[in-house]
This record gives structure tokens, C-alpha cells and sequence, in this order.
């Protein structure tokens, strides 16, 4: 992984790749609390779950 890492950007190497990974993982998790915001608006609002995406 390494080696292509650094034939793809000989400069950077892993360094560029971790860094486009943790971009994708903060843009992920972002994406998922709002996620987990929107089932609770839905489940205040229908009173239909109760604590069930605690811990999410």
C-alpha cells in the first residue's frame, strides 16, 4: 500500500492519503449526526421511538 501510495504521489506518499481519509471520515461523521438528529426531530415529534437510537 505503501509503494503505490508513494507512485501515485511520490512527494506526499501516505501522508496526502491518510489525509484525503480523515476529510472523508469528518465529512462521514458530520453526516451521520445530522442523521441521528433528524430521527430524533421524527421521534419527538411522532412519539414513536422511544430512546432507541441512544448511544448513536
Amino acid at each position: 500500500m505503501e509503494a503505490n501510495a508513494r507512485m501515485s504521489d511520490p512527494v506526499h506518499g501516505l501522508t496526502s492519503f491518510a489525509e484525503t481519509l480523515s476529510q472523508k471520515l469528518d465529512l462521514l461523521l458530520s453526516e451521520l449526526d445530522l442523521v441521528n438528529q433528524q430521527i430524533q426531530f421524527h421521534c419527538q415529534r411522532n412519539k414513536f421511538c422511544q430512546n432507541s437510537f441512544d448511544g448513536f
